[in-house]
């Protein structure tokens, strides 16, 4: 099983933080792990703030190769599959193969707020989704 993947103060979360500079660091959001195909997987939300906002979250597939070292299996961007200027990922779980994933995205600064929900599966190096739903846009005033 791939390790969840930790920050130089040995934590995750949030709490290890790459900087990039004057403006901007990436994060590890939320880690699920289970079974997909014929091995274990970790999937990964990464968020990002480079240029000082942050960006739509991306969920990172990773495996084991023959090794045992973590091998990236494949990726999916949540600013593809809803254009929006942000997405962050809200929860991921892994049962029976599938990821089920929970969204919220926004424009601006939190202006029209909307929640998604989709069932992803990793096949080969791809990841395939179905159920994805939406929410009503809400405004927050």
């Amino acid at each position: 099983m791939p390790v969840e993947p930790k920050g130089p103060d040995g934590r995750s979360h949030r709490h290890g933080q790459r900087d990039f500079g004057v403006n901007g660091s990436e994060w590890t959001e939320k880690v699920a792990r289970g079974r997909a195909g014929s091995g274990s997987v970790a999937v990964v939300s990464i968020g990002c703030t480079a240029g000082g906002v942050s960006w739509p979250s991306t969920l990172v597939f990773y495996g084991r190769d023959d090794s045992g070292n973590a091998r990236l299996l494949a990726h999916v961007y949540l600013g593809r599959i809803r254009a929006s200027e942000h997405a962050s990922v809200r929860s991921m779980r892994i049962k029976g193969g599938v990821l089920k994933v929970r969204w919220v995205t926004y424009n601006g600064c939190c202006f029209e707020r909307q929640k998604y929900s989709a069932s992803m599966r990793l096949r080969g190096k791809k990841v395939t989704f179905w159920n994805l739903t939406s929410g009503r846009v809400t405004h927050p005033h």
